[in-house]
């Protein structure tokens, strides 16, 4: 029995300094009574180096503040659960461990040791570390897409604002008056450049959904109105393809919470697709159904045009990704529309699907949430977005002359001061294409090619408003703005201030609106909605 017991005890012993886990006991002052082998050659010491001495010997010194915590808690409670330390090591390396714990009482309750099992976390750590480094990697990478993006936003817009600007302004008369030909000219130069906007709008829309910033305003709609819309802004597309487009919704009275805007964008999208690919004189549509008693909308939009394999539907709503990306390819397009689709869609709690088979055509079924009778409301009014709103409520003194109310209705005459608006851009085609539209509306206007330039002259000049271009050089726009907010003349520190920029990605237009500007709208512009805005702010003073 005694031969037995020792090989047993043996046993035991050679289990436990061999374990493949470190073992150690602390008593109650925290000196270490028992290691094992493992643990020892994990840290390079021998037995007798470190039995009889302090943990607190072997930790750093954030570990041993931790300790000095943590010790008596574990005393009182009796266990600790996957506790991080790093031990130092004989040769003066760190080895970071996982200690897990349960105390050992006597008969009467009071603390005898430690049982503690050290697992070493060097793997772990260092894919903790991998993947800390991956997340840093693939943060710098979103910022450096959407750097590129802001930066492509940029470039491309403040061109577009001169084309389509100059555009506008030859179309207005604002140069004189022009011959037909001229004018169908003009007309397809100014489409071609609406054209181009909606693709650049299409990536920042995806941008936005990407980091979470596309604000959706929900409100009560009529998908009734909704939907004429959106078959009016497409009409043009399809009687120049001889195209018969139908209608049917039933009932007629269907009301759904969401953001109008972005609902019709979602069809005018679909609607454009149909119409892009359905030959000339061949038909589509757009059916709406509301099952009784479900609460839901079935919005479809159907053509008879060339169809989709079955192998490339569940390709259809990928950004970027097109069906047909040949050289030889005769549908433009960025691959972006679908997507957004898709993701709008999800934003409004809904789902979309398509059915399709070459030769006879698509139809995309779209099923939302909509309002049962009991609970339709009258369709709400939108909220105003900062972009056509002024918020500014500091009383001044308005220059608007007496025959104000006439001109809100009749186009403004050449020469009559209506207001002075000064325009702060580092692009002189811009403040020319603005000065030249404002003059020409009845307004005073006056440019400044910076900043430092509009800090200069708005003393003498006193504008009753001013455009604001962000991105300048010496000192951006926003930095100006906030000069202008902190003069001691309250009269130009209250003035109105449109942020008028070719910066439109997520956040872009709060920080103009923080920096103290009263509204905020892209580059490129109407015209005409300067005009209005500029009117609407000048009216709230």
């Amino acid at each position: 029995l005694e031969r037995q017991f020792a090989q047993r005890s043996a046993e035991v012993q050679d289990m436990y300094d061999n374990s493949p886990i470190g073992h150690h006991s602390l008593d109650a002052n925290g000196n270490i009574l028992r290691i094992n082998e493992t643990h020892l050659n994990w840290l390079g010491y021998a037995r007798d180096e470190m039995l009889g001495r302090p943990i607190s010997d072997f930790l750093t010194p954030d570990g041993i503040s931790r300790f000095q915590a943590l010790f008596p808690q574990f005393i009182t409670t009796g266990a600790v659960h996957d506790l991080e330390f790093d031990l130092l090591c004989k040769d003066g390396r760190t080895l970071p461990v996982l200690i897990n714990a349960v105390a050992i009482y006597d008969e009467q309750g009071n603390y005898v040791m430690s049982r503690s099992s050290v697992f070493d976390n060097t793997n772990q750590k260092a894919a903790d570390e991998a993947q800390r480094l991956a997340n840093q990697e693939l943060e710098r990478a979103l910022r450096m897409k959407d750097e590129f993006l802001a930066t492509m936003s940029h470039e491309l817009r403040t061109p577009l604002t001169g084309i389509n600007g100059l555009s506008e302004a030859l179309q207005l008369g604002v140069y004189g008056p022009l011959n037909e030909r001229q004018n169908k000219a003009l007309s397809l130069v100014q489409s071609s450049g609406e054209h181009l906007l909606e693709l650049i709008n299409d990536i920042l829309d995806v941008s936005k959904m990407e980091a979470g910033k596309l604000d959706l305003q929900m409100v009560t709609c009529s998908l009734d109105e909704i939907c004429q819309s959106s078959l009016h802004l497409t009409k043009g597309l399809a009687s120049k393809k001889s195209q018969q487009v139908q209608y049917a919704i039933a009932p007629a009275d269907i009301q759904l919470r969401g953001d109008a805007r972005r609902l019709k964008q979602m069809l005018v999208n679909l609607l454009s697709n149909a119409i892009k690919f359905t030959p000339e004189y061949g038909a589509l549509g757009l059916e709406v159904t509301a099952p009784a008693g479900e609460n839901i909308v079935m919005i479809s939009v159907w053509d008879q045009g060339i169809g989709i394999a079955a192998d490339d539907l569940p390709k259809l709503f990928r950004p970027f990704v097109q069906l047909d990306s040949s050289l030889s390819r005769q549908h433009s397009g960025t691959g972006l529309g679908l997507a957004l689709v898709r993701r709008l869609v999800d934003r409004h709690g809904g789902s979309i699907s398509v059915t399709s088979a070459p030769g006879q055509g698509s139809r995309f079924t779209i099923i939302l949430p909509c309002l049962s009778p009991d609970d339709a409301a009258e369709p709400a009014a939108a909220p105003v977005s900062p972009a056509a709103a002024a918020v500014s409520a500091d009383p001044a003194v308005s220059r608007l002359a007496a025959g104000q109310a006439a001109a809100e209705t009749l186009p403004f005459t050449a020469g009559f001061s209506l207001a002075t608006v000064m325009i702060v851009d580092d692009n002189q085609l811009n403040i020319d294409t603005l000065s030249d539209f404002l003059s020409a509306q009845g307004f005073h206007a006056v440019g400044a090619t910076s900043g430092l330039a509009c800090l200069a002259q708005v003393m003498d000049t006193r504008p009753d408003l001013i455009l604001m271009d962000i991105q300048m050089p010496q000192i951006d726009g926003l930095e100006t703005i906030r000069r202008l907010r902190s003069l001691a003349d309250p009269r130009i520190a209250a003035l109105p201030i449109i942020a008028v920029t070719a910066l439109a990605m997520p956040g872009d237009a709060e920080r103009c609106l923080e920096a103290g500007a009263n509204a905020y709208i892209s580059k490129p512009f109407r015209l005409g909605e300067i005009r209005d805005l500029i009117l609407q702010m000048l009216r709230q003073r």
